[in-house]
């Protein structure tokens, strides 16, 4: 009678990516390869030391594709998605980074920034630096935050509307008015006044203080 091998978490990894998936739990992959839990905490710490396995919050690790080993990490967005539902928490995309999405940045932006209404401490993901801002009311907010496709799946938007009131909101970390002018004149021409209307009542003056790092 021949034995099962056992799979190993290299190859674990390299399923998930054929199926088009980048990160995982640590409780899904000890319950997939049936390991104890310091036996799967051996084997990431060593394909950490690799660069092939990142461990960006605890209990949720980000597969890095070969073609990423430079670079640390794949892009935020590939799997923020994931990374805030094993957080349990609502978010979008905002700020300077929504507006380079919606293509009214002259430049690019340095940080991968993301408000939620968990404060959360910055996470250095490679040559990557995501970026979390406190707002207490996201779910006032769901009609202006929409689902934006990705190579591995999707993550969430601030609207137009949306990022170019945050920009004026998060003042202190956006930039000068000049500079918040300019992206917020090429972001005009895909504003709606009526979307604008409906955010004016969940937007109120007091300014949200970003996340202690």
């Amino acid at each position: 009678m021949m034995l099962r091998s056992r799979r190993t978490l290299a190859s674990y990894l390299t399923d998930l990516l054929a199926g088009g998936r980048i990160s995982f739990t640590r409780d899904e992959a000890i319950a997939e390869l049936e390991v104890t839990s310091r036996g799967f905490l051996a084997a990431a710490k060593r394909l950490q030391k690799k660069g092939q396995l990142l461990n960006p919050r605890h209990g949720f690790y980000v597969v890095v594709p070969p073609q990423y080993l430079v670079r640390g990490a794949p892009p935020p967005q590939w799997y923020i998605d994931d990374l805030m539902e094993h957080e349990g928490h609502p978010y979008y995309v905002g700020l300077l980074k929504a507006a380079e999405i919606h293509g009214a940045s002259h430049q690019a932006v340095m940080q991968f920034q993301i408000v939620t209404d968990k404060r959360m401490p910055k996470i250095r993901a490679g040559r990557s630096i995501l970026s979390f801002f406190y707002r207490k009311e996201i779910g006032a907010l769901s009609g202006a935050i929409v689902d934006h496709k990705t190579d591995t799946g999707r993550f969430k938007l601030s609207s137009p509307e949306l990022t170019g009131l945050d920009l004026l909101r998060y003042m202190h970390v956006t930039g000068t008015i000049d500079s918040i002018a300019t992206v917020l004149s090429d972001l005009g021409a895909k504003m709606k006044a009526h979307e604008l209307q409906k955010l004016a009542p969940a937007d109120p003056s007091k300014r949200s203080s970003k996340t202690r790092t």
